[in-house]
């Protein structure tokens, strides 16, 4: 069975030494990784610790989603949440959120790579916006 890696987040004090306080875990599976969170972190940036996996990961960046799951008809089903994104660094992954999943999970996908520069809309593009 893999090692769980340790999900941090940094706690910065005026003058003094940063700590980091663990706010959940992650494990490897075949497509990304898992994570959970015990608690919600104070930043939008948290530290996936995983040395071993990250000398394996190019430098790109990879989407961050949590499952949500709802019931239509009498089945149930699971639509994926963007939350942000994963940068690979030396230690690991760093996990930038936009939004934190109120269920406590996370999935950061490992298959797919993300477009690290969105094309940004020309001025004749803006007229269009309806307001």
């Amino acid at each position: 069975m893999n090692k769980p890696f340790d999900v941090l987040v940094a706690v910065e004090r005026e003058g003094k030494k940063t700590l980091w306080s663990k706010v959940g875990v992650g494990f490897n599976g075949a497509k990304g990784i898992s994570l959970i969170f015990d608690a919600i972190p104070a930043s939008n940036r948290v530290v996936l610790i995983a040395e071993e996996l990250a000398a394996t990961l190019s430098q790109q960046t990879y989407s961050v989603s949590t499952p949500v799951e709802y019931e239509r008809d009498g089945e149930k089903k699971t639509r994926w949440t963007r939350l942000g994104v994963a940068v690979p660094n030396k230690k690991g992954l760093s996990v930038l959120m936009n939004a934190y999943p109120i269920n406590g999970k996370a999935f950061i996908n490992l298959t797919e790579q993300e477009d690290v520069a969105p094309e940004t809309p020309g001025e004749e593009d803006l007229e269009d916006l309806p307001f």
